[in-house]
């Protein structure tokens, strides 16, 4: 997805915030974060699933996202926005250096087992911050439409 979609903005300013940061204790959205991140967006996206990308192959969720159905098409959302699954996977290849990650529905056991979950506690009361900031998180909010139609700079792309 690019970057210049309204969306990624928009939630980027709701999660640059003491009051966001206050629910993580040491982590950041992207190291540690990304599970409750994903678990209190769900909250707000409708048939929105916890997805994991990784080291699957090898049982290590590195990274956990939030896929949302917009238009019939699977997207990604975590801190940096939203993503299409290549999209996702050349991130996770070009931060983490991971060769051919995985990407499937998350093992809620898993992440469990791994401590992931120990901030879902969090979860409702970061949706409800997120939600008085951004609203309704809905199909047309997230459609890719508002990208290609995202205001340019005295009209260059």
């Amino acid at each position: 997805m690019k970057s210049e979609h309204p969306f990624n903005e928009d939630l980027k300013s709701v999660l640059d915030t003491d009051e966001a940061y206050n629910f993580l204790p040491s982590e950041t959205w992207m190291e540690g974060g990304c599970t409750l991140l994903a678990l209190a967006l769900q909250k707000l996206v409708v048939d929105s699933q916890i997805y994991s990308i990784g080291r699957l192959n090898e049982g290590i969720p590195d990274h956990t996202v939030l896929q949302v159905i917009v238009y019939g098409e699977p997207f990604y959302i975590d801190y940096d926005g939203l993503h299409t699954s290549d999209e996702l996977k050349e991130k996770v290849i070009h931060e983490w250096g991971f060769h051919n990650p995985q990407l499937a529905p998350a093992n809620m056991e898993l992440l469990n087992e791994m401590g992931l979950l120990h901030l879902s506690h969090s979860a409702v009361p970061l949706s409800k911050d997120i939600f008085r900031s951004l609203g309704e998180i809905n199909e047309d909010r997230l459609s890719p439409e508002w990208a290609e139609a995202a205001p340019t700079l005295g009209g260059l792309r």
